[in-house]
């Protein structure tokens, strides 16, 4: 590699003549971790010797605690060049320490199928009722799962995944994204099983997950369903569900009608006799023996998303535990797709490839009058680098800025009215509300009329009574009575 010293007047005057050769002194490296500089300079760095062609370094290292002000200048003096970490990787000194200098090709190790199941439960939670072919690659991107296996699959410690939450979270606070059906929490308890499962070496000195559903899920993994001693514990305040696990040697369809029945059941005694994260668990381990090792099944634990949030993330994460898991043609392929984008190998010396890095984000919120116009991939979407090699998906821009105050307001009204068309969101469901309660209850309305289709359906099929036709004498063209041939 090649670096050169640098101030800030040095770095203007490399911007403004292009040429590395005139206006700098490079040297060839090594190995950068151990290089002194003045307190005034920074560290430019380049893959290869650089020309007037490539001028402008791969990246910057600043000063200790001189990021926020570095980034601050830069978009007061090199407008043209915002946000300029989409050009260049700029860290401060102490995090080159810890950065491998060579290729790297992330790995998920043999769990690797569980994250998938994980990345595609969370997204089709996010995911309205309706058809699934709207999910994409994007979408999947988009999710909390996406980038915690990225994460882990770069080998990220523990100390920096919880960075990344914390990060993930100030993104979408500082985007203004909407809210989304399941928390950080909630999905954070899925995931301290997942990061278990993937690193036995976090047990030592952590607070980790329920140890019965950990080893559970080991269970599935080595032989396909979990021990009797383990399931007596997870049901031994529901008699009910503990004797009709035997129900799984029955037929396909006689399987899914006495799931639907357990399932409503642990909704009525959760606030009683189980653990939420327990119930939810044990819905979506049950749901995926009925077809092991696929998600197709999905849209029946839909009603109970409000009660179980989770539920149909550990339905994806059981699904990919299975030794002949079909996890990766489940919605179209999207398995075997995003596996390949989570297993992208990175160098730290490659120019950026995402629109801006975490720090800059936060400094462009900072300023009184946000200027949100700057170049993107998509005009959509932005993608924001949280830690080097590792980004975070949002909708952008979150809102108009052009107009008086009242103006504003009103486009604001409008938006609430009805779904953007000039900027699709990421999953359908990402539909601001003015009033949250209503929102929340138009909701519950909705799982409650799938919860009566459902029972209408199995009641018809058992009585075995035709579907209902329409009464002689009415029209629903204009929904009224109406006798015909008069």
């Amino acid at each position: 590699m090649w670096i050169a010293f640098a101030n800030r007047r040095e770095f203007l005057d490399l911007i403004g003549s292009k040429n590395p050769d005139k206006t700098l002194k490079l040297r060839s490296e090594k190995q950068i971790t151990n290089i002194s500089s003045r307190k005034d300079e920074m560290v430019l760095v380049w893959r290869s010797k650089p020309d007037m062609q490539d001028f402008l370094p791969e990246m910057i290292l600043v000063q200790q605690n001189d990021m926020w002000d570095f980034l601050a200048w830069t978009s007061t003096y090199l407008s043209a060049l915002r946000p300029l970490t989409s050009y260049c990787r700029i860290l401060e000194r102490e995090q080159a320490k810890h950065l491998i200098f060579k290729e790297q090709k992330p790995s998920l190790g043999n769990k690797r199928d569980a994250f998938i199941g994980a990345i595609l439960g969370e997204a089709l939670s996010h995911h309205y009722s309706g058809d699934m072919i709207r999910i994409t690659p994007t979408s999947l991107k988009s999710t909390y799962s996406y980038v915690m296996t990225r994460a882990c699959a770069m080998g990220k410690k523990r100390v920096f995944l919880e960075d990344v939450t914390k990060r993930w979270d100030k993104v979408r606070e500082l985007s203004q994204q909407s809210k989304r059906k399941i928390t950080t929490d909630a999905i954070e308890k899925v995931w301290e099983v997942l990061r278990f499962l993937n690193q036995p070496s976090f047990k030592e000195k952590t607070i980790g997950p329920s140890s019965i559903i950990l080893e559970s899920c080991m269970d599935i993994s080595k032989k396909g369903v979990i021990e009797d001693a383990k399931w007596n514990i997870l049901t031994e305040n529901m008699p009910s569900v503990k004797d009709s696990i035997n129900i799984m040697r029955e037929s396909k369809e006689k399987r899914v009608e006495w799931f639907e029945d357990m399932a409503r059941r642990l909704q009525d005694s959760y606030n009683l006799a189980i653990a939420s994260d327990t119930a939810s668990f044990l819905c979506g381990y049950l749901l995926s023996q009925v077809t092991r090792g696929s998600m197709q099944h999905a849209e029946i634990l839909r009603p109970y998303l409000r009660r179980f949030p989770t539920v149909i993330m550990w339905y994806g994460l059981c699904a990919g535990l299975y030794k002949n898991t079909g996890i990766y043609n489940e919605l179209g392929g999207l398995g075997s797709r995003i596996l390949r984008d989570l297993q992208e190998e990175f160098n730290i010396l490659e120019r950026p490839k995402a629109d801006i890095a975490f720090e800059e984000l936060e400094v462009l919120f900072s300023t009184e009058k946000i200027d949100k116009k700057f170049i993107q991939e998509n005009h959509s979407y932005l993608t924001v680098e949280l830690l080097p090699g590792l980004h975070a998906v949002v909708k952008w821009p979150p809102y108009e800025d052009n107009g008086t105050e009242k103006e504003k307001v009103r486009k604001e009204i409008e938006k609430l009215k009805q779904p953007s068309i000039s900027q699709p969101s990421l999953f359908p469901s990402e539909i601001k509300s003015a009033d949250t309660a209503i929102s929340e209850l138009l909701a519950e309305l909705g799982d409650n009329l799938r919860c009566v289709q459902h029972s209408y359906e199995k009641l018809r099929k058992r009585c075995d009574q035709p579907k209902e036709l329409p009464r002689k004498g009415y029209s629903y063209r204009d929904n009224s009575r109406k006798r015909r041939g008069k």
